[in-house]
């Protein structure tokens, strides 16, 4: 359907090139800039890319078909290319998966680009916020079920394939092994989780958390 024009209409002619016509419906303007009528292209597409228009460069006519962004209605600029440096420079940044966000999941969680939903409270823990979790805001974590009682009933379940968690909280040893990381964890009411320093060479080392958990990934 034409869009009328104090002086005509404008068009898309076969789906290939943008024309306007006089009230007679004669060309007087197209964005076809090919002389050949069974063949036409777009040489310069401006910010918009449809069905048909070649992009790219073309080795014959020598032509380099390009798009090009725009700050304002009012204002192009060639794809994120400073005016004043001539130079490129990074714009923003986003994350390959939403689980490599710091802390996505919150505290006592895991996260698993696999699974739907991507946050799981870790064994022996639920939503801190049944509610936000449930609507898919994860940031608050996880809570135990249980309190601890810092006595002799107490102890740790073993995780295998995870990313260890944020070790700001964390202290190691590089001499312990790792029955003696859990002999002085398992007398810390603070102390959250352990794992061998290094892994190499059959492992060694310790490193202790105390507090919360976080971003753990599976």
């Amino acid at each position: 359907m034409p869009l009328k024009h104090t002086s005509g209409a404008l068009k898309l002619a076969d789906q290939r090139a943008l024309v306007l016509l006089d009230e007679a419906n004669n060309t007087i303007w197209s964005s076809n800039s090919s002389r050949s009528a069974t063949n036409p292209s777009f040489d310069h597409p401006s910010d918009t890319l449809i069905p048909g228009m070649k992009y790219g460069n073309n080795s014959v006519t020598c032509l380099n078909h390009l798009l090009t962004s725009w700050k304002s209605t009012d204002d192009p600029l060639r794809a994120f290319q400073l005016d004043r440096s001539q130079s490129w420079s990074l714009y923003s940044t986003v994350p390959v998966d939403e689980c490599e966000t710091y802390a996505f999941c919150g505290a006592f969680s895991s996260c698993n680009i696999k699974n739907s939903p991507l946050c799981g409270c870790l064994r022996g823990f639920v939503p801190k916020s049944p509610q936000d979790w449930n609507a898919t805001d994860w940031s608050n974590g996880c809570v135990r079920k249980t309190p601890l009682d810092c006595g002799d009933g107490d102890g740790f379940l073993k995780y295998s394939g995870f990313k260890l968690p944020d070790t700001r909280m964390s202290w190691h040893n590089r001499t312990m092994d790792l029955k003696e990381c859990n002999n002085i964890c398992v007398k810390n009411c603070s102390c959250t989780g352990y794992a061998t320093l290094d892994i190499r060479g059959g492992g060694s080392g310790c490193i202790l958390w105390f507090g919360e958990l976080i971003d753990i990934r599976a």
